[in-house]
């Protein structure tokens, strides 16, 4: 069951990307509807994004995460996650990822990374761009990342993260696959 929706995730994901795509502009590209620069306000309500929004790392960034029982994905999906500038009354999108969890015996890290090199590859073949290897690992884990740069500093990321079980427990954080949207700025605004 699981192959079929990853299939259809696959399908869709290309189609929507292909045919938005213009040059070396990520601003058309889609997740679940949504792209950078959309205002949130259009698909949500201030309160509840404020309400869903957190500041992970202390900086001018918001991260605004749909909760699981809310959420209905079209495209595959277990949950969406998209950040936005505290100061920003418009809410506008500077990153925004979907994401796919990896937290059960036959759903694991390794499938994760089987699956994200398929999507990797497929986005090189339809897109005709290269992705690069930015992997790591740190304290709280393992970081499985492909990274496609654009020459504006707009990335496309599709990663696996692995965290241990300290971070899982502290945090109640999954593994997971993630199709990242990054602006040029918003890492650096968010202290990478």
């Amino acid at each position: 069951m699981f192959d079929i929706y990853m299939k259809k995730f696959l399908v869709l994901f290309a189609l929507i990307i292909s045919t938005n795509v213009f040059g070396e502009d990520i601003s058309n590209f889609e997740i679940e509807g949504l792209s950078l620069g959309d205002s949130l306000l259009n698909s949500y309500k201030k309160d509840y994004i404020l309400n869903n929004s957190d500041d992970y790392y202390g900086t001018d960034v918001l991260h605004f995460n749909v909760p699981e029982f809310d959420f209905k994905s079209n495209t595959g999906y277990d949950t969406i996650q998209m950040a936005f500038l505290k100061n920003d009354n418009d809410y506008k999108i500077i990153q925004i990822a979907g994401a796919i969890f990896y937290d059960t015996k036959n759903k694991n890290i390794d499938s994760c990374k089987i699956k994200k090199e398929e999507i990797v590859n497929e986005l090189q073949i339809e897109l005709n761009i290269v992705f690069e290897d930015r992997s790591f690992s740190n304290d709280e884990g393992n970081y499985f990342i492909k990274t496609k740069e654009y020459e504006n500093g707009d990335l496309i990321r599709v990663f696996c993260t692995d965290w241990n079980s300290k971070t899982e427990k502290k945090y109640g954080w999954y593994d997971s696959l993630r199709i990242e949207l990054v602006t040029d700025n918003a890492l650096r605004l968010m202290g990478f």
